[in-house]
């Protein structure tokens, strides 16, 4: 009786020895997925980062030619109406 009941605690051991690897398994693939995800989501930010900052320095350049359209164009008005 002695030796069947440690028989039946190891193959119950093995048993949730199995079950604990093919957690484990399913965990490092969910995790990898995960690490995927970010890496992916985190490239996608950088990118729209760039974007935007390309978007930012074409409108300053906008601006400041109309600036200086502005600037030139009071200037020519000052001379008009002498």
């Amino acid at each position: 009786m002695g030796s069947e009941h440690c028989c039946q605690k190891t193959l119950e051991i093995a048993h949730e020895n199995n079950d604990l690897k093919r957690k484990l398994l399913r965990m490092r693939r969910a995790l990898e997925e995960t690490a995927n995800q970010l890496n992916l989501a985190n490239q996608r930010k950088k990118q729209v980062e760039k974007t935007i900052c390309k978007q930012i320095h074409k409108t300053s350049q906008v601006l400041r030619k109309a600036k200086a359209n502005l600037d030139s164009g009071s200037e020519s008005d000052m001379f008009n109406k002498m």
